[in-house]
C-alpha cells in the first residue's frame, strides 16, 4: 500500500529514517525501484552511529535477533541507497558516500521556558533530565553527585527531576534509595505536551546524556541538547557535541567517564548564567539559526539538486 500511494504521488526523491536492515526492509528497497524509477535519488538517514555497541547492551531476545539480522542485510543497502545521511564527520558508512548534517528541531513546535507569561520560581535550585531511561544515559552520575553534596554538609537544595520511563529506570530508583537521596531526585514517568511543559517551569539547568562514551562514543548530536537549546535552557552533557562552538557559554561539558557529578560546579555554572540578563532569549535564539530542519536540512536539498540538475 505504502509504494502504491508513493506511486500515485511520483516524489522527486525519497528520505528514509533507518532502523536496521531486514529481509523485509531489502525486498521493499527492492520495490522503490521498480515502481519508482531507477534513478529515483534516495537518502538513508542513520540517527546513531555506530550502534552496534547499544543494541548489544539491549537485553531483549527480540532486538538481539534484529541486530543479527541487521549484520546480514545492511551489507546490501549499498546496492538500493545513494547517500547516508549521519550525524557524524564518517565520509562512508556500508559502503556509501554520507551527507553530513547534525541532528535538527521543528523551532516552532517546541516553545520556550516562561514563554506563557508565567516565570515559576521554586526554592533552590532545580536540574530537569528528559530521557528514554537507557543504561547510556548515565543519571546514577549525576544521584552519585548529589549524595556527595549532602554528605559534604552544603545548605543549598539541589533537586533533580527526572522525566522518561524505560528500561534503566528501576535501577535508577534503587540507586536513589540506596545512596540516601529520594528527597532530592524525583521520578515524575513519561510526560509529554503542557505536562511536561509544566514540569520545565523553574528549572535553570537541563541534564543531557552523561553516560554515552559506555557505546564507545566520543561526539554526539543529541537530540535532547538540541531541545534544550530551543527551551532557553543551559544544559550539561558529557559528550562532545559537533553542533555547538566550543565558546558556546551555554553549555557545560563534564568528564565522559564513570565519576560523580560536582555539583558545586552546577549550582556555580546556574549562578553565574541568572547574572546575566537575556541568557534564555540568547540560548533559543542559537537554536532558531542552527538546528531548526530548514537550516539541517541545506546539505541534502544540495545534494539533491545536484544530481537532478537542479538550481
Amino acid at each position: 500500500r505504502c509504494l502504491e500511494q508513493m506511486r500515485e504521488f511520483q516524489p522527486g526523491a525519497l528520505y528514509i529514517r533507518y532502523s536496521f536492515a531486514d529481509s523485509h526492509f531489502i525486498h521493499f528497497l527492492q520495490h522503490l525501484r521498480k515502481k519508482l524509477g531507477a534513478t529515483l535519488p534516495v537518502c538513508l538517514e542513520i540517527a546513531t552511529y555506530p550502534y552496534d555497541n547499544e543494541l548489544r547492551s539491549l537485553r531483549r531476545p527480540g532486538l538481539f535477533y534484529l541486530y543479527l539480522a541487521d549484520l546480514v542485510y545492511r551489507r546490501q543497502l549499498r546496492h538500493h541507497i545513494d547517500w547516508v545521511v549521519t550525524f557524524t564527520t564518517l565520509q562512508e558508512i556500508f559502503g556509501l558516500p554520507t551527507i553530513n548534517i547534525s541532528n535538527g528541531v521543528d523551532t516552532r513546535a517546541i516553545r520556550p521556558v516562561g514563554s506563557n507569561g508565567q516565570q515559576v520560581v521554586r526554592d533552590g535550585y532545580h536540574f530537569i533530565g528528559v530521557s528514554n531511561l537507557g543504561f547510556w544515559t548515565g543519571y546514577e552520575r549525576l544521584i552519585d553527585g548529589l549524595a556527595e553534596y549532602a554528605n559534604s554538609g552544603a545548605t543549598e537544595q539541589v533537586t533533580f527531576h527526572i522525566v522518561g520511563d524505560g528500561l534503566h529506570r528501576g535501577s535508577l530508583q534503587q540507586h536513589a534509595e540506596q545512596r540516601g537521596v529520594n528527597d532530592c531526585v524525583l521520578f515524575h514517568g513519561a510526560h509529554s505536551g503542557d505536562s511536561l511543559e509544566r514540569l520545565f517551569q523553574g528549572c535553570q539547568l537541563a541534564v543531557g546524556n552523561l553516560g554515552v562514551h559506555r557505546k564507545g562514543m566520543v561526539t554526539n548530536p543529541d537530540l535532547k541538547n538540541r531541545e534544550y537549546c530551543c527551551r532557553g535552557l543551559p544544559f550539561i552533557t558529557s559528550t562532545i557535541d559537533p553542533g555547538f562552538a566550543e565558546d558556546f557559554p551555554y553549555l557545560l561539558t563534564i568528564p565522559a567517564d564513570e565519576s560523580p557529578i560536582d555539583i558545586p560546579a552546577l549550582v556555580s555554572f546556574v549562578k553565574k548564567l541568572q547574572r546575566e540578563d537575556g541568557h534564555r532569549e540568547a540560548i533559543r535564539r542559537y537554536a532558531e539559526q542552527h538546528f531548526d530542519w530548514s537550516v539541517m536540512l541545506q546539505p541534502v536539498a544540495e545534494n539533491l539538486r545536484a544530481v537532478k540538475g537542479e538550481k
